[in-house]
């Protein structure tokens, strides 16, 4: 079978998708030239050469105010398709890659699309509330495009509540595919090697990538809250000093030079060396403005690691149970709740996670639901 990815090679979690879904297909993809530009030639080839995936085309993103550009970059996908004998497009990512779904009869085969949590929480939404005749128009194209994809995968049951209002469509196929973590990957990995930097010391770890929707700047201020012995006993590690977010990056570090606290900032940490801070660590922690089913606390939970996650709405069935949250959207907050765990005052029961992600979030059997979805759409389209 041959499947056409839409997504970001620079995406951890499409990343993940992709190349458990490449097993047994032939996959192309298509990248956005705003995603080209962030990685440069050399990071693309890397990625092919590792994924076996071919970049095919960078397209510049759907446009209203360009749309005779937009309409012949249809036509150009329409004709990238054919070419290539594509069975399934598979779009990741809702906003702005599910607006190609407007020009369903031009592509001419079954699209499936994956949200992730803010394109259909926050960012999409957004739009429909908006004024302006231009964000009406880019709404009503959401709407259209939403309503001509043919099979949907959400990644939380609030997502899944947000597409069928987004579309207007009750009765929209969506199935709830989690991300999930690779279960067995993380279990069997037994190194019990030290990040040098660590040096044995306790630590907090706040595994978000930066990104100004992972509001580091909270997590800092909390910090600066805690009493002196949890600042004297532990380190703060915060990931991804390399961010693309360059504005961000020197925010964050201007924070961190006046931060109390002890910081630790990785720059890019790869997946084995992540399992190892989750598995030490004294607590991991999370700020996000919105969120989906967050892969960073399904994989600190299966290393049963006590969680805080924000005053968000998340998935009873994964996060019900097991983890901690802040109850608002302070520094106080989030201190006082870091201060309990720490203190042993709160005890998260990381048994309970573990198990949860254990029965619920393991990556390879979700990504079998979408090789099913694949041959569902493939015969149908056939048929």
């Amino acid at each position: 079978m041959n499947i056409l990815f839409l997504a970001d090679p620079g995406s951890v979690h499409d990343v993940k998708w992709m190349s458990y879904l490449s097993v047994g297909h032939t996959c192309h993809l298509i990248v956005r030239k705003h995603h080209a530009a962030q990685m440069g030639v050399e990071k693309l080839r890397a990625f092919e050469r590792t994924n076996g995936i071919r970049i095919i085309a960078q397209v510049e993103d759907f446009s209203i105010r360009r749309f005779g550009q937009t309409w012949s970059t249809a036509k150009e996908l329409a004709r990238l398709i054919r070419a290539n004998g594509i069975d399934v497009f598979h779009m990741m990512y809702a906003e702005p890659n599910a607006l190609w779904a407007f020009f369903r009869r031009t592509l001419a085969v079954p699209i499936l699309l994956t949200t992730r949590g803010t394109d259909v929480l926050k960012t999409i939404p957004a739009f429909y509330q908006r004024k302006s005749l231009l964000d009406r128009s880019v709404a009503w194209c959401y709407w259209k495009a939403l309503r001509q994809v043919d099979q949907v995968t959400c990644t939380s049951t609030r997502q899944s509540t947000a597409v069928k209002e987004l579309s207007g469509d009750p009765q929209k196929a969506i199935e709830l595919v989690r991300t999930g973590v690779p279960v067995q990957r993380i279990l069997e990995d037994t190194t019990a090697h030290q990040l040098q930097d660590l040096n044995g010391q306790r630590y907090v770890l706040f595994p978000r990538s930066m990104r100004p929707i992972y509001q580091h700047e909270l997590a800092l201020a909390a910090i600066d809250l805690l009493p002196e012995n949890i600042l004297r006993d532990h380190l703060f590690v915060f990931v991804d000093r390399s961010s693309s977010y360059r504005d961000y990056v020197q925010d964050v570090q201007r924070l961190i030079d006046r931060s109390k606290g002890r910081i630790l900032w990785l720059d890019h940490v790869d997946q084995p060396t992540m399992f190892q801070l989750y598995k030490q660590a004294a607590l991991v922690a999370m700020t996000p403005i919105s969120d989906g089913s967050p892969v960073s606390a399904l994989e600190a939970m299966l290393c049963k690691v006590p969680v805080i996650l924000p005053p968000l709405r998340y998935d009873e069935d994964l996060f019900g149970a097991g983890i901690v949250q802040f109850k608002e959207w302070t520094a106080a907050s989030l201190a006082g709740t870091m201060e309990a765990v720490l203190h042993g005052t709160l005890r998260p029961d990381v048994e309970s996670a573990y198990r949860t992600v254990l029965d619920r979030a393991d990556s390879q059997k979700e990504m079998e639901k979408v090789r099913s979805l694949y041959e569902e759409m493939s015969r149908k389209n056939r048929s």
